[in-house]
């Protein structure tokens, strides 16, 4: 089973669903982009929200959906961010574990000292072809066509 990102890639905020109650709000400057990569932190058991992770690992990839709220400028998604957090934050579901909506990194980039260290430490790092085939299957980002979920695709 594939699944497709049937969502805008352009800035807004949007409800990550788990299972029956679990969910999360976040906020993306590409919401197409950021529902691809909660997709693929999941799918490898990675995800920074153990809320999060461990639903999908009960429930599975069929029970998630991303879908969008709203899309706004990105001057306007940490004060839109916070509305839902502040409604919902604390609440039976709400996997926000921050109470404070702030995309601290956005619009900052690495050094070119920084980016240089990382180059170094990724020099001669290879991926075996039973690695590769661990991966799961990539995400089929499609055209953005009217609806905002994600859709299971066998």
């Amino acid at each position: 089973m594939q699944t497709e990102i049937t969502t805008p890639a352009e800035t807004g905020i949007y409800r990550l669903t788990v299972g029956p109650r679990t969910f999360y709000w976040g906020q993306a400057q590409d919401l197409q982009r950021r529902g691809a990569e909660h997709l693929s932190y999941l799918r490898r058991g990675a995800h920074h929200n153990r809320h999060l992770q461990a639903s999908f690992n009960k429930h599975g990839e069929e029970a998630f959906t991303f879908k969008v709220s709203l899309i706004c400028e990105v001057e306007e998604l940490n004060r839109y961010e916070q509305y839902f957090i502040d409604r919902d934050h604390g609440t039976p579901g709400c996997a926000n574990l921050a109470k404070c909506a702030e995309a601290t990194m956005r619009g900052l980039k690495h050094s070119d000292g920084t980016r240089a260290k990382i180059s170094e430490a990724r020099k001669g790092q290879t991926n075996s072809a039973e690695a590769r085939a661990k991966r799961p299957p990539l995400l089929k980002i499609v055209e953005f066509l009217g609806t905002f979920t994600i859709q299971q695709t066998t």
